[in-house]
Protein backbone atom coordinates (compact mmCIF):
# COMPACT_ATOMS: atom_id res chain seq x y z
CA UNK A 1 0.00 0.00 0.00
CA UNK A 2 1.40 3.52 -1.04
CA UNK A 3 1.52 6.72 0.96
CA UNK A 4 -1.70 8.85 -0.06
CA UNK A 5 -0.08 12.11 -1.41
CA UNK A 6 0.27 14.73 1.69
CA UNK A 7 -0.12 12.37 4.82
CA UNK A 8 2.54 12.36 7.07
CA UNK A 9 4.40 9.12 7.02
CA UNK A 10 4.54 8.62 10.97
CA UNK A 11 0.84 8.91 11.26
CA UNK A 12 0.22 6.69 8.49
CA UNK A 13 2.18 4.12 9.98
CA UNK A 14 0.71 4.42 13.11
CA UNK A 15 -2.54 3.75 11.28
CA UNK A 16 -0.98 0.81 9.58
CA UNK A 17 0.10 -1.13 12.93
CA UNK A 18 -2.97 -0.13 14.83
CA UNK A 19 -5.20 -2.16 12.58
CA UNK A 20 -5.12 -5.72 13.10
CA UNK A 21 -6.10 -6.75 10.50
CA UNK A 22 -2.83 -4.97 8.76
CA UNK A 23 -0.68 -6.54 11.11
CA UNK A 24 -2.01 -9.22 10.34
CA UNK A 25 -1.23 -9.23 6.75
CA UNK A 26 2.20 -7.92 6.94
CA UNK A 27 3.09 -10.63 9.38
CA UNK A 28 1.80 -13.16 6.47
CA UNK A 29 3.83 -11.45 4.09
CA UNK A 30 6.83 -11.13 5.84
CA UNK A 31 6.44 -15.06 5.85
CA UNK A 32 5.55 -15.28 2.19
CA UNK A 33 8.42 -12.79 0.89
CA UNK A 34 12.00 -14.07 0.22
CA UNK A 35 15.29 -12.40 1.53
CA UNK A 36 16.68 -9.83 -0.23
CA UNK A 37 19.39 -11.36 -2.45
CA UNK A 38 23.28 -9.40 -1.88
CA UNK A 39 22.55 -7.58 -4.87
CA UNK A 40 19.51 -5.98 -3.77
CA UNK A 41 21.02 -5.48 -0.44
CA UNK A 42 23.36 -3.73 -2.14
CA UNK A 43 21.13 -1.89 -4.61
CA UNK A 44 19.32 -0.71 -0.85
CA UNK A 45 22.40 1.13 -0.07
CA UNK A 46 23.16 4.48 0.36
CA UNK A 47 25.25 5.93 -1.82
CA UNK A 48 28.91 6.63 -0.56
CA UNK A 49 29.79 10.93 1.03
CA UNK A 50 31.13 13.22 -0.68
CA UNK A 51 34.61 14.07 0.22
CA UNK A 52 35.06 16.42 3.04
CA UNK A 53 35.89 19.55 1.00
CA UNK A 54 33.07 19.07 -1.27
CA UNK A 55 30.61 18.88 1.33
CA UNK A 56 32.11 21.97 3.43
CA UNK A 57 31.72 23.94 -0.10
CA UNK A 58 28.25 22.67 -0.30
CA UNK A 59 27.79 24.13 3.21
CA UNK A 60 28.96 27.36 2.50
CA UNK A 61 26.92 27.68 -0.57
CA UNK A 62 24.20 26.93 0.77
CA UNK A 63 25.04 29.42 3.68
CA UNK A 64 25.61 31.98 1.00
CA UNK A 65 22.45 31.21 -0.46
CA UNK A 66 20.12 31.79 2.47
CA UNK A 67 22.17 34.60 3.69
CA UNK A 68 21.92 36.70 0.62
CA UNK A 69 18.00 35.06 0.28
CA UNK A 70 17.29 36.56 3.99
CA UNK A 71 19.70 39.80 3.53
CA UNK A 72 16.65 42.40 5.12
CA UNK A 73 16.29 40.14 8.19
CA UNK A 74 20.12 40.16 8.51
CA UNK A 75 19.97 43.82 7.67
CA UNK A 76 17.21 44.58 10.90
CA UNK A 77 19.55 42.00 13.11
CA UNK A 78 22.17 43.88 12.61
CA UNK A 79 20.81 47.35 13.60
CA UNK A 80 18.82 46.06 16.29
CA UNK A 81 21.98 44.63 17.54
CA UNK A 82 23.85 47.64 17.05
CA UNK A 83 20.75 49.81 19.38
CA UNK A 84 21.07 47.07 21.50
CA UNK A 85 25.20 47.59 21.84
CA UNK A 86 24.80 51.21 22.11
CA UNK A 87 21.98 51.09 25.01
CA UNK A 88 24.20 48.79 27.08
CA UNK A 89 27.00 50.21 26.68
CA UNK A 90 25.82 53.81 27.83
CA UNK A 91 23.75 51.70 30.44
CA UNK A 92 26.87 49.80 31.71
CA UNK A 93 29.73 52.23 30.66
CA UNK A 94 33.23 51.87 32.61
CA UNK A 95 32.98 54.31 35.14
CA UNK A 96 35.51 53.90 37.29
CA UNK A 97 33.43 51.11 39.58
CA UNK A 98 34.84 48.34 37.99
CA UNK A 99 36.33 46.41 41.11
CA UNK A 100 32.83 47.14 43.06
CA UNK A 101 30.46 44.48 43.55
CA UNK A 102 28.22 47.01 41.12
CA UNK A 103 30.58 46.56 38.61
CA UNK A 104 30.70 43.16 38.59
CA UNK A 105 27.13 42.66 38.64
CA UNK A 106 26.80 45.10 35.54
CA UNK A 107 29.13 43.28 33.43
CA UNK A 108 27.37 40.06 34.13
CA UNK A 109 23.93 41.81 33.15
CA UNK A 110 26.27 42.84 29.85
CA UNK A 111 27.25 39.89 29.46
CA UNK A 112 23.92 37.79 29.78
CA UNK A 113 21.78 40.39 27.20
CA UNK A 114 25.00 40.40 25.25
CA UNK A 115 24.71 36.28 24.81
CA UNK A 116 20.78 36.56 24.81
CA UNK A 117 21.17 38.71 21.85
CA UNK A 118 23.53 36.80 19.76
CA UNK A 119 21.45 33.29 20.43
CA UNK A 120 18.11 35.01 19.33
Amino acid sequence: EALPPYTNPAEWLLEIVTDKSMVAKLAEASLVEQPATDDQSRALRPPKRAPLLQRISLLFGRARRQVLRDGRVHALRLFATAGLGAVLGRRYRGDGNILSVDGCADRVAMLSFAAISTAV
